[in-house]
């Protein structure tokens, strides 16, 4: 039997059970049935606090010029968590406490000399709202400020504002303009909205069912022709059967005559909806892109933070929970050589101390994937949301994840690619239509070049399941382990999404699937899964 497999991230060193030492309830290091080691449960040394994400002032630094002069150098901004910022010897104010002024005067400063980091975070504290309503036109100025500068995140963010119009008119073609600069792909980049994609994959979808049917009909043609040449060769056969399958013969024909032309019909409706006007000249349908075969991109190191959680203190049991996620991150670790970290039945504590150990262990090199099963609850607008922790309360959001701090630590969190898969409700997202595909009928050799390109802008993409994670059927991450055990080829998220989705929606469980709003998404295409040969 393989042996579990344990993040060599994980294993720094001893670890000393002491009266000082962080308790670890209910973590699990390794993957599937077989752990190397659980901790008991126990209380938890520290505060949750510690780990959220804040706008760090660090100290300035004395700097010596020449062989007599010293001088202090200015104060430093960063994000980080609160327990890094106060390890460096900076000052925050805490999370819950955060406000416009307080958050502004880390960064105003830097971004009004020119900082295109100071800037783009100014813009995201006035778009975000903190202890007031947002404002929009405030964020887009200073977006457009860090974007003129070459900033992805901005750009990104700035064409998701005047896509959705808010601080300014809303402008698809400015929007694509700016999604496109943030891709790197200023002049090949396609982008369909998103219910004009839904409506191109329904009539791909109605254009296999036809030519599926002509392929039928096509061979009852085949064989009812046979028949009667058969007929006519021996001459015993009866006058009237022949005239029989003469007439049948002639139907047949007549109705897939029929269904050609239906099929004409559908391929100018897709190629019609697929074709995105640029500067008066058609372009290519947007596709998924085929990364079989890129045997030369570098992919990268993987990582995965699992997260099941079924035994809740204060919450019904969700089924299966645990179980799945133990599946997946086996299947995670031997399929596809990911380094898994395996949470069950995890409190707040113990979920933000994982994000926390991703920011100082993970690379701009690495892969993660964020997998989550449990209790998740949206506002009414679905503008906001959260994950419950084993810990949580039905009345009391104390110790609810909103998925504003996980996009905080996504943001924060040095990997390249980041993609979040979620039997639960993910709010807080951009639209689809800032995802880059690459158009059909470009040559080998420069899809690859993009696809180097592409890969090298920072991606925070989510794919979740649309029924805020109270379905009792549960069949998304059952579908989803399935997808990823069945794949043997270089796998996209969005093609993963486009299978979940085609057999999910049509009973009434769409799956989300877009890039995550102020996790500083910059333009990257997609989430490669690359099985291990």
């Amino acid at each position: 039997m393989t042996q579990p497999h344990v993040c060599s991230t994980l294993l720094r060193g001893s670890i000393l059970l002491t009266a000082g030492a962080v308790a670890l309830s209910g973590l699990v290091f390794g993957v599937g049935n077989d752990p190397l080691f659980a901790v008991p449960p126990s209380e938890e040394v520290g505060e949750a606090e510690d780990f959220l994400v804040v706008d760090c002032l660090l100290p300035g630094k004395v700097r010596r010029l020449g062989r007599r002069q010293t001088y202090l150098a200015p104060r430093r901004a960063l994000r980080t968590t609160a327990i890094d910022c106060r390890i460096r010897g900076g000052e925050y104010t805490a999370f819950d406490r955060a406000t416009y002024e307080s958050s502004l005067e880390v960064w105003l400063a830097g971004a009004r000399e020119g900082d295109s980091e100071a800037q783009f975070y100014v813009a995201q504290i006035f778009e975000k709202g903190l202890g007031r309503e947002p404002d929009y036109e405030s964020a887009a100025n200073w977006y457009r400020k860090a974007a003129e500068q070459g900033h992805s995140g901005a750009q990104t963010s700035l064409g998701f504002l005047y896509e959705v119009g808010l601080g300014v008119e809303a402008d698809p073609e400015e929007a694509l303009r700016w999604y496109r600069q943030a891709s790197g792909l200023d002049e090949d980049l396609v982008v369909l909205e998103a219910p004009e994609y839904e409506e191109l994959l329904q009539r791909q979808r109605e254009l296999e069912e036809r030519n599926r049917q002509i392929e039928e009909l096509e061979r009852q043609l085949r064989e009812t022709e046979a028949t009667l040449s058969a007929s006519r060769e021996a001459q015993e056969q009866d006058r009237e059967a022949q005239v029989a399958l003469e007439a049948a013969l002639e139907k047949l024909e007549t109705e897939l005559l029929g269904r050609r032309a239906d099929v004409q019909r559908l391929e100018t409706e897709v190629e019609k909806l697929a074709t995105v006007e640029r500067e008066g000249e058609p372009v290519a349908p947007t596709m998924p892109i085929d990364a079989a075969g890129d045997g030369a991109v570098d992919f990268g190191p993987y990582h995965a933070l699992v997260i099941g959680n079924g035994d809740y203190r204060s919450l019904p049991a969700v089924d299966g929970a645990p179980r799945e996620a133990r599946e997946l991150a086996r299947l995670l670790e031997e399929r596809y050589g990911f380094e898994v970290r395996l949470l069950l039945d995890a409190t707040r504590y113990q979920i933000l101390e994982a994000l926390n150990r991703l920011r100082e262990d993970l690379t701009e090199r690495d892969n993660l994937v964020l997998f989550y099963a449990g209790h998740s609850e949206e506002d009414e607008s679905g503008a906001r949301g959260w994950w419950k922790p084993i810990d949580a309360e039905p009345q009391s959001r104390a110790n609810w994840i909103s998925h504003r701090v996980l996009a905080d630590h996504l943001e924060v969190v040095p990997a390249k690619h980041v993609l979040v898969l979620a039997e639960a409700a993910y709010a807080a997202t951009l639209t689809r239509s800032s995802i880059p595909q690459l158009p059909r009928g470009m040559s080998p050799e420069r899809r690859q070049q993009y696809l180097r390109e592409m890969a090298e802008r920072r991606t925070r993409l989510v794919l979740a399941a649309g029924d805020a994670g109270t379905n009792p059927n549960r069949r998304f991450t059952g579908m989803l382990i399935e997808a990823l055990a069945q794949n043997e080829a270089v796998l996209e998220a969005s093609s993963l999404y486009r299978n979940l989705n085609r057999s999910l929606a049509d009973e009434g469980e769409p799956v989300e699937f877009a890039p995550i709003r102020w996790s500083r998404h910059e333009g990257g295409s997609d989430f490669f899964f690359v099985p291990r040969p």
